[in-house]
């Protein structure tokens, strides 16, 4: 599990699971999947919320190591 705080006291429960290079958070009404690259150099990451019932995107990130 994760719990993740805002600067502001709210925070988020997750269920976290890993497969290989994929790491997923589920939440009630957030969910994020993060996807490693063979050389743990980059992470592809997209959230998704579900503001009335249904899965909707929320954003898209990349995160790339440098040197």
């Amino acid at each position: 599990f994760a719990r993740c705080f805002e600067n502001h006291g709210f925070y988020r429960n997750y269920v976290v699971t890993v497969d290989g290079n994929v790491w997923n958070f589920n939440g009630e009404f957030e969910r994020c999947r993060i996807e490693f690259s063979d050389d743990n150099r980059k992470q592809t990451i997209v959230w998704e919320w579900k503001p009335e019932g249904k899965w909707l995107p929320l954003c898209d990130r990349t995160a790339v190591r440098t040197d």
